[in-house]
């Protein structure tokens, strides 16, 4: 039995590593987002064009013919097929649309419209990968979380940043949702809940994670290399990685 346990633990780990290995981004790209950004796009249509977005600060655009403008961000407007944001600048209206269209690995198509030109491209969310781990929780609020009060243990949340998807469980029943991270947030899709009954079980876990994470954005950091998820309330959580 503990051959058994062993050789899965194993497995885990290195699945664990290649998935780190598989998210990692460029160091340029690294540099970028440690920098504050949390998109980069580029493209050679009709004219080689880069875009970065930080979506707390500025949005900056620049092309070789000639264009560099650095505005306010804008906040995104959500439509069934694009993202799309309406930034102001001295030279005229900027138009940004990011659409679900893959283009190519990680990317996305993105169009940039500005003074009657429509630039195409390429362009990714950035993220940190430290994401990609099991994460336990350790703390909601201030309230340091105790194991005893859960059936199973402290509840735990699992992102996979390959197959973009979250699976946990609450401290009784077992979670899955997809997943959609852009920069220092992570949009959770519905979350899907098993139905068990478990005596005595704290059901905080349970409660956040109907309440404030199924459906809605959360921005994480981390700390000292645990996990802190902000939601929607400003309420935080604290997790510690798996060992």
């Amino acid at each position: 039995m503990w051959g058994c346990s062993a050789s899965s633990n194993t497995l885990q780990r290195n699945s664990a590593l290649q998935n780190q290995f598989e998210t990692k981004l460029s160091d340029t790209l690294q540099k970028k987002f440690i920098n504050g950004v949390d998109f980069v796009a580029s493209g050679e249509i009709p004219a080689t064009w880069n875009l970065e977005l930080d979506f707390d600060k500025n949005f900056k655009f620049t092309t070789n013919d000639g264009i560099s403008i650095t505005t306010y961000a804008a906040k995104a407007i959500d439509k069934n097929d694009f993202v799309y944001y309406e930034a102001q600048s001295s030279a005229g209206q900027l138009d940004i649309y990011i659409y679900q269209e893959n283009c190519g690995s990680n990317k996305k198509k993105v169009t940039v419209k500005l003074l009657e030109k429509k630039y195409s491209g390429c362009g990714q969310y950035l993220y940190n990968n430290q994401l990609n781990n099991t994460w336990i929780l350790e703390q909601a609020g201030f309230q340091m979380q105790d194991a005893n009060t859960y059936s199973k243990g402290l509840p735990t949340l699992t992102f996979d940043l390959v197959n973009n998807t979250m699976s946990g469980q609450d401290g009784c029943n077992n979670l899955h949702s997809g997943i959609f991270v852009q920069g220092t947030r992570i949009f959770f899709g519905p979350i899907v809940q098993t139905k068990m009954f478990c005596r005595n079980n704290n059901l905080l876990f349970e409660q956040i994670i109907t309440q404030k994470i199924s459906g809605n954005f959360a921005s994480y950091f981390f700390n000292n290399e645990k996990l802190v998820l902000y939601l929607i309330d400003d309420s935080h959580l604290v997790f510690t990685a798996k060992k």
